[in-house]
């Protein structure tokens, strides 16, 4: 910062003066800045908009992904005992039938011990789940060493099966005594006096040594794997500690078996809870389906039917039908999304020449061509049905450009030809788009790289760094111009002061005259 005394010589208040020429010169630089300002203003909102596009794409695309064009609803007339839901896809009707009842996970309870710390001995935990659901009983693991081991059948045919045990491939009978070999050599055996079935189950060993504990016991088991989980119970009573196995799944097919040579895990000692069953269903003049578990997704195709309550005799009626809702508010969220795009750039045009306003993309050829070709993709017409363009189902264009939705007109279409209404919005997947697709592709050409809106916000970038630049070049400029100017305001002040001593010179002479 320079220091002056202003005007010693001339009495001007020089700092004034220079102030006054400096804010002449910076003219320019003030119309650059509000230059910048308006062209941020409009990156702005070309960037908003790009958000509001972004979300629009984001509505429209959901409403023809996965099939919500063709999602349906499932209703339970007792919901205490089963409820429903369906996929797209799924078939209208009605279906009744009764909840005899629920499928159940097996639950076992070992014989009694002092205490959770008391030892168990040295023995052998052998323990298996799902060898029901292969067609497979009277498990005999005493040929494996401690781990768990996975056992898949992976097909049936001519009498003979392919399993793979403990990752070892392996083909054997299908039927009566079979034994496996794992990857170590060891083996398992079990019957399957009714023949294999593909699937899978888990077997697993445990050992114990003279410092094992009831609880150390209800870890290790609990740590197999194998499906099944294990804790210690204080049931009360003399040798109240008790091992609770349980099976992860309900079902039959997820039944525990288990041997062991541990007197409490053996033989009568271990008491059944309860039992593994599976969830009946009665369809109708005692005509009964069974289910290992009370999730039902493979007896009405695309609805799944979740089991609550047994009640035996007691009808429920499921109904599938077009879940209307859900579309008609999807496509007003879609029609809201598209509105605020077109509201955002109609206001962002708009000027006020008696305020003097202007919004920051007037003038702006872009925008109108942005909204133009938002509006050209909702007039796509999709020949060949009833529903040819979207005025026909409830979504017109207002004198301002933007789309009044009218639900009830729309509901009136979907009940009246529901697929009808999905092609005009979805296509018929053989070449024809949609009115849906054409705004999707629409608005990627919008968005996308080198797009009108990457476009404008990039040109926008581009306008700002350079004025950015010249802004620069004139603060430059403008310090040499204050330093001139305060050097030349010096020297006039000097050449006054000198003056003004030659004065007084002059004059102290002809006084002395």
């Amino acid at each position: 910062m320079s220091f002056s005394i202003d005007g010693l010589s001339s009495g001007l208040d020089t700092t004034s003066i220079i102030n006054q020429l400096m804010r002449v010169e910076r003219m320019p630089i003030t119309r650059l800045e509000s230059r910048q300002t308006t062209i941020e203003s409009r990156k702005s909102v070309w960037n908003d908009l790009d958000a509001k596009l972004s979300s629009l794409r984001t509505l429209a695309s959901d409403l023809t992904a996965g099939g919500r064009l063709g999602a349906m609803a499932a209703t339970s007339s007792a919901e205490e005992l089963a409820t429903a839901t369906a996929a797209p896809g799924a078939s209208s009707g009605s279906f009744q039938f009764s909840v005899e009842s629920l499928a159940a996970s097996h639950q076992l309870l070992s014989g009694g011990f002092a205490s959770a710390t008391s030892l168990v001995g040295a023995g052998r935990v052998e323990l298996a789940t799902g060898l029901a659901g292969l067609g497979a009983e009277n498990l005999d693991a005493s040929g494996a060493a401690a781990g768990t081991y996975a056992l898949t059948v992976s097909e049936v045919s001519g009498g003979t099966a392919t399993v793979t045990y403990d990752g070892v491939e392996q083909t054997v009978a299908s039927t009566g005594a079979i034994t496996l070999t794992d990857s170590q050599g060891g083996t398992v055996s079990f019957d399957a006096a009714t023949g294999l079935t593909v699937g899978s189950a888990s077997v697993a060993v445990v050992e114990t040594d003279g410092t094992t504990t009831v609880s150390q016991l209800a870890t290790d088991i609990d740590a197999t794997g194998i499906g099944a989980s294990a804790s210690v119970l204080n049931v009360g009573g003399t040798d109240p500690s008790r091992i609770f196995l349980s099976a992860d799944g309900a079902g039959s097919a997820n039944a525990i078996e288990i041997n062991s040579d541990l007197a409490a895990l053996s033989g009568g000692n271990v008491e059944e809870l309860r039992a593994a069953t599976d969830a009946v269903l009665d369809l109708g003049n005692g005509f009964q389906i069974t289910r290992s578990s009370n999730r039902v997704e493979d007896l009405l195709p695309g609805v799944t039917i979740d089991l609550r309550k047994a009640d035996p005799g007691t009808t429920v009626t499921v109904n599938v039908s077009n879940d209307v809702d859900s579309l008609v508010e999807d496509v007003g969220a879609m029609v809201d999304a598209l509105n605020d795009v077109l509201n955002t750039t109609n206001k962002a045009r708009s000027s006020d020449p008696e305020a003097g306003t202007k919004g920051a993309l007037s003038g702006d050829s872009r925008a109108f061509t942005l909204t133009s070709q938002l509006r050209t993709a909702l007039s796509h017409a999709v020949p060949g049905g009833d529903y040819a363009v979207l005025g026909q189902v409830g979504i017109e264009v207002q004198q301002d450009g933007t789309f009044l939705f009218k639900e009830d007109e729309l509901r009136e279409a979907l009940a009246a030809d529901p697929d009808g209404v999905r092609r005009l919005l979805a296509g018929d997947g053989a070449g024809e788009a949609g009115v849906i697709g054409e705004l999707v592709d629409t608005v990627d050409a919008l968005t996308g790289t080198n797009g009108l809106v990457d476009a404008a916000v990039d040109g926008a970038d581009n306008e700002i760094r350079r004025i950015g630049g010249d802004i620069a070049r004139y603060e430059e400029r403008m310090d040499l111009v204050e330093t001139r100017l305060r050097r030349q305001f010096a020297g006039l002040e000097t050449m006054l002061q000198q003056m003004n001593a030659q004065m007084s010179q002059l004059q102290q002479s002809i006084a002395n005259l």
